[in-house]
């Protein structure tokens, strides 16, 4: 009995690992792997681009070293960035499109949508989504697409507030 107790105990630790490790994962993180898993999508169709921490860190390094007052402000925003990443389309939008608003709605809990922007005449609509952990923006998912031409996500993860986010929109 203490045996099938433990193994249940081990199975529901677990799970709750699985679960937990999914969850910090980033979103684009997570729509590459809804790639993999889809016959019918080509690697040819898309890439993703991602900027490590190490990276992050020697641009604002690099840039610590000038002093041009224009780039005070990107300093600042680099300061809250961790990593970043862009996934790019450009043929197939439909499919990469219907796919990322799959996610959405499957990580609806974590994700919440903050602002979205619609351009008719330009066929051009973004969205900004964001995810919290203890009261705190950990993650910004940026969300571009324009027409049949292009269907773009960035991704950034960090420490943000409202008010680095209103200034990185204005970038």
């Amino acid at each position: 009995m203490t045996r099938r107790l433990l193994i249940l105990s081990l199975c529901i630790v677990l799970t709750l690992a699985a679960q937990a490790k999914k969850e910090t994962q980033d979103f684009v993180t997570q729509f590459m792997t809804e790639l993999q898993n889809d016959s019918h999508v080509s690697e040819d169709d898309y890439r993703c681009v991602t900027v490590s921490p190490q990276m992050m860190e020697r641009v604002l390094q690099m840039m610590q070293a000038n002093t041009l007052k224009d780039e005070d402000q990107i300093r600042d925003a680099l300061t809250h960035i961790r990593s970043l990443r862009v996934f790019t389309a450009t043929d197939n939008i439909e499919i990469y499109s219907n796919k990322n608003q799959k996610l959405l709605k499957r990580n609806a809990r974590q994700y919440k949508r903050i602002r979205q922007t619609e351009d008719s005449e330009a066929e051009h609509n973004m969205q900004l989504w964001v995810r919290e952990a203890n009261n705190q923006i950990v993650e910004l998912v940026l969300i571009n697409s324009v027409s049949e031409d292009l269907f773009q996500i960035i991704n950034f993860t960090g420490d943000f507030d409202r008010e680095f986010i209103d200034e990185l929109l204005k970038m």
